[in-house]
């Protein structure tokens, strides 16, 4: 039978802990909005360990967001219309080596 742990492969277990202290940080995240107030957002594991979230109320909760995490607001193009979408990321530093990325919508 095969193994899923990664074991055998360095890399998926490389993944699997980049996506284990991403997961770690959820805690911390939610928390942090009732106790500052933020836009609720909705979390999500990203693909390689990043903590994707998306949060309603526009370019408004982005940048309440941007100055929690002390980042800069940028407009992204949306994948499904090209309109300009205001994200904020962090980089790998800020949190354990975990990508944060919290992405508006109306």
């Amino acid at each position: 039978m095969e193994s899923f742990n990664g074991a055998e492969d360095p890399e998926r277990a490389e993944h699997i802990q980049a996506r284990a202290r991403a997961a770690s940080l959820l805690p911390g995240l939610v928390a942090a909005e009732a106790e500052h107030e933020l836009p609720l957002v909705e979390w999500r594991l990203g693909p390689r360990g990043s903590l994707l979230g998306t949060v309603p109320g526009g370019a408004e909760a982005a940048r309440a967001w941007a100055d929690y995490f002390g980042a800069p607001v940028h407009d992204v193009p949306d994948p499904a219309t090209g309109a300009p979408t205001p994200e904020v990321a962090t980089g790998l530093d800020d949190y354990r080596g975990v990508t944060v990325v919290v992405r508006s919508r109306l």
